[in-house]
């Protein structure tokens, strides 16, 4: 399948705050809108398990997108993003070989070396040698797929096969001014960051349409590929914004 730039996903929100549980239907139904108002992929987020007090119940990525697969007929399905040095290569090979035959070929991987320490402790996987445990799983899965015995033969990685994502926060409103704090309290309930990363609150979209699209043409003219839209608490509103009123803008359609 090919995959073009400038294109525009949703995320889904497949995990909450303790007690309330993930809803598997209400995220199918999600999934089937997004399908319907022409977004080209939707992305599932991937943690083991996240959060102390209160935790955060998350539905496992795979299996969602799985039965978000039988659902749906074009939409993409992505994993936004997957921690592959959590996994076994082999045995996740086969995983999302076999989602990708269920989904028709509409499979889309993001993946990462994760960041969240403690999932590392909780699996037996060393989080200080997460990076060479990535590069060594990218490499078997890549194997895997592409030849007809692996062995120990060397291979090279062809970087221009890969595409760029951005994920982003967003919130349509009035006004930035009226936004602001609705979207930073969001922010500040839902999400963590490294320490040590540069994503922040700060770099969240938030304004009206016009205030919208100015930040996130922004995005596309420093080279971001694909824009993934996280809407304002994955409100329906917001996404039905997105889909007519930000989207045709930044492909030039109105």
């Amino acid at each position: 399948m090919t995959i073009f730039s400038n294109t525009f996903g949703l995320a889904m929100r497949n995990f909450t705050t303790y007690p309330e549980m993930p809803d598997p239907q209400a995220l199918i139904a999600y999934a089937t809108k997004a399908e319907e108002l022409g977004f080209d992929s939707v992305w599932v987020w991937d943690h083991i398990f996240l959060g102390v007090d209160p935790p955060f119940p998350v539905i496992d990525s795979l299996t969602l997108l799985a039965a978000v697969a039988a659902r749906t007929i074009r939409i993409n399905l992505g994993t936004g993003v997957l921690v592959l040095p959590l996994r076994n290569p082999v045995v996740l090979a086969k995983e999302l070989s076999s989602l990708d035959l269920i989904a028709g070929g509409r499979l889309l991987l993001g993946m990462a070396s994760g960041w969240y320490k403690r999932e590392f402790d909780a699996v037996g996987v060393p989080f200080d040698q997460r990076g060479r445990i990535m590069d060594r799983n990218l490499e078997i899965l890549r194997r895997l797929w592409t030849e007809d015995q692996v062995n120990a033969e060397a291979a090279g990685k062809d970087p221009a096969t890969l595409l760029n994502a951005n994920q982003l926060p967003i919130c349509v409103g009035p006004s930035r001014e009226a936004v602001e704090a609705p979207m930073m309290e969001w922010l500040g309930q839902e999400w963590d960051y490294a320490a040590w990363s540069d994503s922040t609150k700060e770099a969240a979209i938030f304004g009206t349409v016009d205030e919208c699209i100015a930040q996130l043409r922004a995005q596309l003219a420093v080279g971001v590929q694909k824009l993934i839209f996280i809407p304002y608490k994955y409100r329906p509103d917001q996404v039905e914004i997105i889909a007519r009123e930000i989207i045709p803008r930044l492909r030039g359609e109105q």
